[in-house]
């Protein structure tokens, strides 16, 4: 991957072609503004058109006297593409990087858009994992593409089907955010362990079978035994991460704005799908019809609505299948009032599936009587 050297309006660029520049480069810190796609306190990924190219450019520049010593010996945004270039020697695929640049503290990457592609667990969520052929090829395709990446030895420290991306055209998987990526030759057994982990974020729609071809498939096991072992051995590590995060987590859902659910007004609250997005419109409670159509309405007092609402949450994040509340109507005097879909979700998983995730999870009798009686409520 050879790269030309620069210097351009003090920065130092090393980048495969400098056409990609213009013309949002000379404004660079209007388009982080406007063109933001995605930001935390480390980095700023937005979205520019440049050589006639759509690109992303991830732009750092750390605050902290740590960071910026960092960003000045090791640019992150150097490493990264190093990284991407493991990724390329070892034909996995992967968004293409065009090269970097860094001008003291500040870093900026830049990577050719992927078009047509999509986040690879909201594709998971909102249409494989309900669709039994889209299921089908998209377990199949996930599996040679981690045969294929589980192969070449590379350790990746954050292998989550979050930083890849899919092609719903061609059920194709890429890696994005490949900062971290080495070449160790052999991974050690922690590290292969820790990235066999990327399945557990299926389990709720997943199978015990269906996890066990899927891991034996892709070469993390050689037979139905060892995948199993591996495949129990990820749902107890899964199940302990949400444990230990559940306080932290059971704060954040009660604030009135997160990633879980949103407050929409006082007092009202809608749960957002596993895929981000609120499982109903707020101007659909204003038509009568609709409510009366689609959900049950349960009036219980608001102590024992928030325990319900939080219940249903855990189990959630367990990705345990449940009757789940859609929305939370708070009221200082009257009784709290929790939206239930009329469908009953049909289960991906059989009983005894769910009643061993149940005691994975280590909270079997808590969870079934939350489940029990959520169950009541909602045939109510």
């Amino acid at each position: 991957m050879k790269l030309e050297k620069k210097s351009v309006d003090g920065w130092k660029w090393q980048l495969k072609d400098f056409s990609v520049l213009a013309p949002w480069f000379a404004d660079y810190s209007a388009f982080i503004r406007k063109n933001s796609v995605k930001s935390n306190k480390l980095r700023t990924v937005f979205k520019v058109t440049g050589g006639g190219k759509n690109l992303y450019v991830k732009y750092t520049n750390p605050k902290s006297l740590t960071g910026k010593l960092k960003a000045r010996l090791v640019p992150q945004v150097k490493s990264e593409f190093e990284s991407a270039v493991f990724l390329e020697k070892h034909s996995i695929p992967h968004a293409e990087y065009l090269g970097w640049g860094i001008k003291g503290n500040e870093g900026m990457l830049i990577s050719l858009e992927l078009a047509n592609a999509v986040n690879a667990r909201d594709f998971w969520f909102e249409h494989a994992a309900v669709n039994v052929e889209k299921k089908k090829l998209f377990l199949l395709n996930f599996s040679s593409f981690l045969k294929l990446f589980f192969s070449s030895g590379l350790l990746h420290p954050d292998f989550h089907i979050g930083n890849l991306l899919f092609k719903p055209d061609s059920f194709q998987f890429f890696i994005v955010d490949p900062y971290g990526i080495k070449e160790t030759g052999v991974p050690s057994p922690s590290d292969i362990f820790s990235m066999s982990r990327i399945i557990g974020a299926l389990r709720g729609e997943l199978s015990d079978t269906e996890a066990m071809d899927l891991i034996i498939n892709s070469g993390m096991a050689e037979d139905i035994s060892s995948a199993g072992k591996l495949w129990r051995k990820i749902l107890k590590a899964e199940a302990e991460e949400i444990e230990k995060l559940w306080p932290k987590r059971k704060l954040q859902i009660l604030k009135s704005s997160s990633r879980y659910a949103m407050q929409i007004h006082d007092g009202l609250f809608i749960r957002n799908s596993m895929y981000g997005k609120p499982f109903f419109s707020p101007d659909m409670l204003n038509d009568e019809k609709f409510i009366k159509t689609t959900f049950k309405l349960l009036e219980i007092p608001g102590e024992k609505a928030e325990k319900l609402w939080l219940a249903s949450f855990r189990l959630q994040f367990h990705r345990i299948a449940h009757p789940m509340p859609l929305a939370w109507v708070k009221s200082s005097e009257a009784p709290h009032i929790l939206y239930f879909s009329r469908d009953l979700e049909t289960p991906c998983l059989h009983a005894k599936e769910l009643a061993e995730r149940r005691k994975t999870a280590g909270q079997d009798a808590l969870f079934k009587n939350f489940i029990d009686e959520l169950s009541i409520i909602q045939r109510k």
